[in-house]
C-alpha cells in the first residue's frame, strides 16, 4: 500500500493561533501560543475599522511573544465572515476554517451545552484547530470569484422562480382548482398567458369556447387546440372555486407572474455574462454551467 500523508500541523511553536467567532455586527477575537500564553477574548466591529483594531491587537501580541507567524481560524459562517477573510488574505495571512458542527459537539463535551456563548466560542475554535480538524481556506480570485458568485446568483433566481410558481398554484387552487388539472404545467407560455388574462373561471366562460380555442392555438403555436380548449371550458363551467374576495387573489397571481418575467430576464442576462466569461467562447453554455457548479463546490468546501 502507498504511504498516507498526514495533514501538516500548521499550529506549532513558531505560530500564533488567532481565532474569531463571527457575528453580524460584532466579532470576538482570541489568540494563544503553543506554550499556553493567551490574548484574552475581545470584541471588535465587523467593519474595516474593526478589522484594523483586531489586527493591531493581534500583531502587538505576536511581537510580544516573539513568534514569527500568525494562523487565523474561523468557523464556516457564510457571508458575515467573508469581508474579514478577504481582509486577512490581502495581507498575506494563512487562514483555516472549521465545521460549526465540530464547535457544537466539542462544547457539548466540555461544558455539557451546545448553546452559543460568544466569549467561549473563539477558544473552542482554537481547541478544534489544535486537534488538526480544519480546512485551508482558498480564496477564489479574478474570473473564479465571478464564477462562484454567478453560481450563487443563479441558484437564488431558480429558488425565487420555484417560490413564485408555488404561490401561484396555492392561490389558483382557491379560485380555479381545476385549472392546473387541465393545464398541467404552469410554466408554459400558454398557461401563463391564460393566468395573466383569464384568471377566473368566469373570464374563460365570457370568452366563449370558439375564441378560447383560437387563443390557445395561437399562443401555443398550434401545439394545443380544440381538445385542450374544451377541457378548460368544461372545467370552468363546473369549477368549485370561491366566488368572493377574488380580486386580491387575481392581483397576487399577476404580481407573481410579473416577478417570473423579471427573473427570467435576469436569467438571460446571466447566460450572456457566462458566455462572456467563458474562455475564448469555446465552452458550450451547458458545459460552462457544469464547470461553474464544479468550481463552486470546490470553493464551497474551502471557503
Amino acid at each position: 500500500m502507498g504511504k498516507i500523508n498526514k495533514k501538516e500541523r500548521k499550529f506549532n511553536e513558531e505560530t500564533l493561533l488567532v481565532t474569531v467567532d463571527i457575528g453580524k455586527k460584532f466579532n470576538y477575537g482570541y489568540a494563544r501560543t503553543k506554550d499556553g500564553q493567551e490574548l484574552e477574548v475581545f470584541k471588535f466591529f465587523n467593519t474595516g475599522k474593526g478589522f484594523e483594531y483586531f489586527l493591531k491587537k493581534v500583531e502587538s501580541f505576536r511581537a510580544k511573544t516573539g513568534l514569527k507567524n500568525c494562523l487565523f481560524g474561523l468557523e464556516s459562517t457564510g457571508s458575515y465572515g467573508l469581508a474579514l477573510i478577504h481582509y486577512l488574505h490581502r495581507r498575506g495571512y494563512e487562514i483555516v476554517q472549521i465545521n460549526p458542527m465540530h464547535t457544537k459537539r466539542l462544547k457539548e463535551l466540555t461544558d455539557n451545552s451546545p448553546n452559543k456563548t460568544d466569549k467561549k466560542d473563539p477558544k473552542v475554535i482554537a481547541d478544534i484547530i489544535e486537534l488538526n480538524k480544519y480546512l485551508t481556506v482558498i480564496i477564489p480570485e479574478g474570473i473564479f470569484a465571478e464564477l462562484r458568485e454567478l453560481v450563487h446568483l443563479r441558484e437564488k433566481i431558480l429558488e425565487d422562480l420555484r417560490r413564485s410558481y408555488n404561490r401561484i398554484e396555492g392561490q389558483l387552487f382557491k379560485i380555479f382548482p381545476e385549472f392546473s388539472q387541465v393545464m398541467r404545467d404552469l410554466t408554459t407560455k400558454t398557461s401563463r398567458y391564460l393566468l395573466a388574462h383569464y384568471t377566473l373561471p368566469q373570464f374563460i366562460l365570457d370568452l366563449g369556447l370558439t375564441k378560447l380555442t383560437e387563443l390557445i392555438k395561437s399562443v401555443s403555436k398550434n401545439r394545443l387546440g380544440e381538445e385542450k380548449a374544451l377541457a378548460l371550458y368544461e372545467a370552468a363551467k363546473m369549477s368549485g372555486g370561491i366566488k368572493e374576495g377574488t380580486r386580491s387573489i387575481v392581483m397576487e397571481i399577476k404580481i407573481h407572474l410579473d416577478q417570473i418575467d423579471r427573473l427570467e430576464s435576469y436569467q438571460k442576462s446571466l447566460t450572456h455574462l457566462e458566455q462572456n466569461l467563458s474562455p475564448n467562447h469555446q465552452i458550450s453554455t451547458f458545459g460552462f454551467c457544469k464547470l461553474l457548479v464544479f468550481l463552486d463546490r470546490v470553493f464551497e468546501m474551502s471557503l
